[in-house]
């Protein structure tokens, strides 16, 4: 049953990256997209694992990459609405 739980929260968690990565990704570099894509690849590779530990971190290290992810859209967004205030003031 844990296995199940466990392959159910990295199918989740991968739902959510492909989305947010879908709807975000232009805001960020090539990089950060790539690697966010490097990690949902290996992630549905573990997912036909039954390695209750090996899912559980995957699920950690695609949280981790999904962070950065986040963080960068988040910074996009604030440096793009920061820059139409500077262009007004001038």
């Amino acid at each position: 049953l844990e296995v199940v739980d466990a392959k159910n929260t990295l199918d989740t968690t991968i739902h959510n990256c492909e989305r947010s990565l879908e709807e975000h990704g232009s805001k960020v570099s090539q990089e950060i997209r790539d690697e966010l894509l490097r990690a949902i690849q290996s992630a549905n590779e573990k997912k036909r694992s039954d390695d209750l530990e090996a899912i559980n971190a995957e699920v950690k290290a695609l949280n981790e990459v999904v962070y950065k992810f986040s963080a960068a859209v988040q910074g996009a967004g604030s440096s793009q609405s920061q820059q139409p205030q500077g262009e007004q003031a001038q």
